[in-house]
């Protein structure tokens, strides 16, 4: 009865230390997106920044991407997030070499580093992407 005790509390042990590690990981997580029109999110554990084009900025001198937006995201909705960066990092069809017009750029750091990026051309994946987030700017 003690070793199965003593079991169960290592076992446990090792899954909260796991636990806190990937809490850990993620807490030094910045992801980043820009978008085909240049606008910039970035997303923490605890925060998305939205940093829009104005018309003084933008090619044409007409696209305005609104007002500059930064709210609170729960761990649940960061999730969701790095989890659609994950796939569309898992699509390699979708990458392409240099920027266009309507192209996406990711990025994942960890503190001041950059893990991985990837330029993205126009697709679903993307456009799944942008709904979410534009969904956690205007809740």
């Amino acid at each position: 009865m003690k070793i199965a005790i003593l079991l169960l509390i290592t076992l446990f042990s090792s899954f909260t230390m796991k636990a806190q590690n990937h809490q850990h990981k993620n807490n030094n997580m910045t992801l980043e997106y820009s978008d085909g029109n240049g606008n910039y999110y970035k997303i923490t554990v605890d925060s998305i920044i939205y940093n829009p084009i104005t018309k003084e900025m933008s090619s044409s001198g007409l696209y305005d991407g609104g007002d500059p937006v930064e709210k609170s995201i729960t761990k649940v909705e960061f999730l969701a997030i790095r989890n659609e960066f994950e796939a569309i990092f898992n699509k390699k069809e979708i990458h392409i070499q240099h920027r266009m017009k309507t192209s996406g750029r990711l990025a994942v750091n960890k503190g001041q580093s950059n893990e991985k990026q990837v330029i993205i051309k126009r697709s679903d994946e993307q456009e799944k992407l942008e709904k979410l987030l534009k969904s956690l700017l205007t809740d």
